[in-house]
């Protein structure tokens, strides 16, 4: 997973998106991001806001039997603009000081096949993280996927 879960915080996120069909392979997507955490044990995180623009290649790809190779990109870039409270502590000592910047970048090739009708795919994805909290540990991460399409 992505560290710690004892230190997770329910967030209102707001997310409007647009998405372009570049052309029959390509769709560009991009959304702008804003999430204010809920208050827990007396401590309030601080807002965030980001940006996050994806690509999406199909190559090869056959609508009908929904088949053929997907290549994606996404990268997001979020900051904390207010700083985190900790409100057990007295007012002047209160601030946690932790606004910070992060980026996270994901790269995902998979191959969709329709065997018997059928329509499944196999994936490779692999994450770069950059950055220092909730959600953006520094780190890399590579996976395996299996995806059944509807």
């Amino acid at each position: 997973g992505e560290g710690s879960q004892q230190n997770r915080f329910h967030r209102m996120n707001m997310e409007p998106f647009a998405l372009l069909h570049f052309s029959r392979d390509l769709t560009v997507g991009t959304a702008l991001r804003y999430n204010s955490f809920i208050e827990d044990n007396h401590y309030k995180p601080g807002d965030e806001i980001g940006f996050k623009a994806s690509f999406i290649w199909t190559l090869g790809w056959d609508e009908e039997r929904r088949s053929g190779w997907k290549i994606s990109e996404t990268f997001l870039y979020q900051a904390r603009f207010e700083e985190s409270e900790n409100k057990n502590l007295a007012k002047p000592y209160s601030k946690m000081k932790d606004a910070y910047r992060g980026m996270k970048m994901a790269f995902d090739a998979s191959r969709h096949f329709n065997i018997l009708g059928l329509p499944f795919g196999i994936g490779l994805n692999y994450e770069i993280h950059k950055g220092t909290l909730f959600g953006f540990e520094t780190g890399h991460r590579l996976g395996i996927y299996l995806e059944a399409l509807p």
